[in-house]
């Protein structure tokens, strides 16, 4: 009932804009206001679909290639603007591909048993934090905001986390589903033949 409430508000809002603001006749009007919310509605529709057939990871690519591109039109330098945009999409992609071995990298040292100790990364450790704290004092300093600084990071940090996400996880070493032994399958009467 509510949308229904929202839809019918919206068309005598567009209807009442038409009429009054253009100066068309009250007729001429409610036919264009007609055709109006029919193109949108489809419009939405025909979007929606586009969605749900495109899958999530889809989606979100295109999502945040849209946020990339707004963020590298307000954000990068004159200099990236300067090169041609092949170029642009090139560091793009090597971000990504970089995003994917990386995850790569730590599936296999996560997998080799060990676990990760600060200590022994140490001075990554401190570069993290007192990098991070000098590029917020910068940012503060230069910009008076935070904000800059958030969208510069997020400039490689959009392609190199879809990369992270989209490398494919390392298959296990052996494809056993681990129910049993062939001693245990025959003790239990199944057939070894195919």
């Amino acid at each position: 009932m509510r949308h229904l409430v929202w839809t019918i508000g919206l068309f005598v809002v567009i209807w009442y804009e038409l009429a009054i603001e253009l100066g068309l006749g009250a007729d001429t009007a409610f036919l264009a206001t007609l055709g109006l919310m029919a193109i949108w509605w489809s419009g939405l529709r025909l979007v929606a679909q586009g969605i749900t057939l495109m899958g999530p990871f889809t989606f979100g690519l295109l999502a945040q290639t849209a946020v990339w591109l707004v963020l590298f039109w307000w954000f990068a330098p004159a200099a990236f603007h300067a090169l041609p945009l092949l170029f642009d999409l090139l560091i793009v992609l090597a971000l990504a591909l970089s995003g994917a071995r990386c995850r790569f990298l730590y599936e296999a040292y996560r997998q080799s048993g060990r676990r990760f100790v600060p200590a022994e990364h140490s001075g990554l450790v401190l570069l993290v934090v007192f990098g991070g704290l000098a590029a917020c004092m910068v940012s503060l300093r230069y910009w008076g905001s935070l904000w800059p600084l958030a969208g510069y990071a997020l400039l490689p940090a959009i392609p190199f986390g879809f990369g992270w996400r989209m490398a494919p996880l390392a298959a296990p070493d052996r494809f056993d589903a681990k129910v049993g032994d062939a001693d245990a399958f025959r003790d239990a009467g199944l057939s070894e033949e195919r």
